[in-house]
C-alpha cells in the first residue's frame, strides 16, 4: 500500500492488481505505522487509543489498550515496560484472530522491546537482542 496523501488516495499494489481508494482523513495509517505513531504520544496506564488504519481492503478504527507495567529481560537486557494489546477488526499483521501483546520501554522513547501473538501453530514471541547500532551493523557484517 502506498498512501498518496497530496493527491488524497490509497494505491494498492498485488502481484495480480492495482486498484486506488480515496484516503478518508489525513492521519490514516497502515496497522505498522500507526503503532510507531503510538510510541509518540504520551501513554497512560489504563488508555484507550484509537488510530484509523487502513488495510488492502479497507479502512476503520485500531484500538490500541494499554494494560499494565511489567519488567521483562529480553537479550538487549533488563526493561521496564508498558504493555499493550492493539485490537484488529480486519485482517493484517495485528490481525483479530491472535491476541497481540507489546512490551514498550516505560520512557520518552516508548522502544518496543518484545511482541508476543498465538499463531495456528502455536505462538510467536519477538525480542529486541541489542540496541546499539554498532551491534546492528555488525549483523550484516
Amino acid at each position: 500500500m502506498f498512501f498518496d496523501y497530496d493527491d488524497e488516495k490509497i494505491i494498492v499494489k498485488s502481484r495480480t492488481n492495482v486498484s486506488e481508494r480515496p484516503i478518508q482523513n489525513e492521519r490514516l495509517q497502515d496497522a505498522l505505522s500507526a503503532m510507531y505513531f503510538m510510541r509518540t504520544q504520551k501513554i497512560e496506564m489504563g488508555g484507550d487509543y484509537v488510530f484509523d488504519v487502513a488495510t488492502e481492503k479497507k479502512c476503520w478504527p485500531l484500538r490500541v489498550r494499554v494494560l499494565r507495567k511489567e519488567k521483562i529481560k529480553v537479550p538487549a537486557g533488563r526493561f521496564n515496560c508498558i504493555v499493550v494489546k492493539p485490537e484488529m477488526q480486519d485482517d493484517g499483521i495485528f490481525s483479530a484472530k491472535g491476541d497481540l501483546y507489546i512490551w514498550l520501554t516505560d520512557d520518552e522513547s516508548h522502544m518496543p522491546v518484545m511482541m508476543r501473538s498465538k499463531i495456528v501453530l502455536g505462538s510467536i514471541t519477538v525480542e529486541l537482542i541489542s540496541d546499539s547500532l554498532e551491534d546492528f551493523d555488525k549483523l550484516f557484517d
